[in-house]
């Protein structure tokens, strides 16, 4: 062998045997060891991620279903206000009546101006009677002044001239009583000079009204329909597959519109009432008295009930990966962990709740498990 042959072949040897570079050593001792059951890490890795581990929690996990339920009067608690005699109506109250206005209990916001006997000349009676009570008060006033004169010259009596005067206050007042009743037949021939209050049996909306103001109606007419919203009912259509659904419900609540402002609803006895084209019985609840409510307004109704008690586990410890399918990583020995793959039934501020894929016993990485993740992945350090 020549020389130049020798020094290669001892070249070569050295490199075979000598160790590898320092940076080579250290991103060996870096990455985990992959064995078959999971991920090896060292201590020092551990502490490097801050690794943290908890065994999972069973937690009773409600399950919430929505509704659409329907606002609506208690039902027999409407009445209709009908017209006791026949007459003119006219509202009470300084602002026009409309339908949806609210009118206390005992309170009155319509009257009837009852419609007088239809007697002939009824204009020229009239004026007769003006016509007599003005001849009545004149000849009493005449009388009067005669018997102050004979008295003041005590040829009459004290109580003669308190006679003429009672007898001439008497005349006045039946001139006045004529001459409104003429002022009446001008304005209304028909009119009487009297008014009968129409008030509202209970606290109660207006919901329809069928006379104006100003209107002559006959005895017996509908006036106005009330309806009482001391108490609102909600009546919840819900299909026959899903009837089972309330039975054991834990709270039941709905909101109009701003879903913080829930108000829970309790269950009563309502008309058996169904929808056979839609295969669908209805539920009925009542709100409470401070609701507002219109009548016909859609709510929606939540019914919570317990679920089956589930494993949960801290939200930083549940990871997707590209294809949206979350794992978790189990401890499976002292600092072996493994990828497990789970599906996840809920998810909030804090805990996810795991529907499948966890026993209920496992041990699931928390903090440190996006570290680990990195550290596990093909090239990972």
């Amino acid at each position: 062998m020549g020389r130049v042959e020798f020094w290669c072949a001892v070249c070569c040897a050295s490199f075979v045997h000598c160790a590898p570079p320092a940076a080579t050593r250290a991103a060996s001792a870096a990455r985990p060891a992959h064995e078959a059951r999971g991920t090896v890490l060292s201590r020092e890795q551990a502490r490097r991620i801050d690794l943290r581990a908890e065994r999972v929690s069973l937690d009773a996990i409600e399950t919430t279903r929505a509704f659409v339920g329907e606002v609506l009067a208690p039902p027999g608690r409407s009445v209709t206000l009908t017209a006791p005699i026949a007459g003119t109506v006219r509202w009470s109250a300084t602002r026009p009546l409309a339908a949806g206005q609210h009118v206390a209990a005992r309170s009155a916001f319509m009257t009837i101006q009852p419609l007088a006997p239809a007697d002939r000349d009824v204009r020229a009676q009239a004026s007769r009677q003006v016509a007599l009570a003005a001849a009545r008060v004149t000849l009493a006033e005449q009388r009067l002044q005669r018997t102050s004169a004979l008295q003041q010259r005590d040829s009459s009596s004290r109580r003669a001239v308190e006679e003429a005067q009672a007898e001439l206050d008497s005349a006045r007042a039946e001139l006045r009583a004529a001459r409104a009743r003429q002022s009446t037949l001008s304005s209304g021939p028909m009119n009487a000079d009297v008014t009968l209050a129409v008030r509202a049996p209970v606290d109660a909306r207006i919901r329809a009204l069928t006379v104006a103001d100003g209107q002559v109606v006959a005895a017996g007419a509908p006036l106005a329909e009330l309806v009482d919203t001391s108490a609102r009912w909600v009546r919840v259509p819900v299909a026959l597959a899903e009837w089972s659904v309330f039975d054991g419900a834990t709270d039941v609540r709905a909101f109009l519109g701003d879903e913080r402002a829930r108000v829970a609803l309790a269950a009563i006895d309502g008309p058996p009432t169904a929808d056979f084209a839609n295969a669908t019985r209805d539920r009925w609840f009542i709100a409470p008295a401070e609701v507002a409510w219109p009548p016909g307004a859609r709510v929606t109704v939540e019914v919570r009930k317990p679920g089956a008690r589930r494993p949960t586990v801290a939200i930083e410890g549940v990871l997707f990966d590209a294809l949206g399918s979350a794992f978790v990583y189990v401890e499976r020995g002292p600092l072996t962990f493994e990828r497990q793959r789970v599906r996840v039934e809920a998810i909030d501020a804090e805990r996810a709740t795991i529907a499948s894929g966890l026993s209920d016993d496992a041990v699931v990485v928390t903090r440190g498990a996006v570290e680990l993740a990195g550290l596990d992945a093909p090239g990972g350090h």
